[in-house]
């Protein structure tokens, strides 16, 4: 947890990181309910 006001200097890196965390947390999300829904695949 870093305070508020350091966030401002790296804001784009922190964005980019961000992001990919949210993209790789929404594709874990949806694979593990595809495997729930659809066992017979896996």
């Amino acid at each position: 947890m870093r305070p508020a006001g350091e966030g401002r200097r790296g804001e784009g890196a922190m964005n980019a990181e961000n992001l990919i965390g949210l993209i790789l947390s929404v594709v874990l999300f949806v694979f593990m309910i595809v495997a729930l829904l659809f066992p017979e695949r896996f």
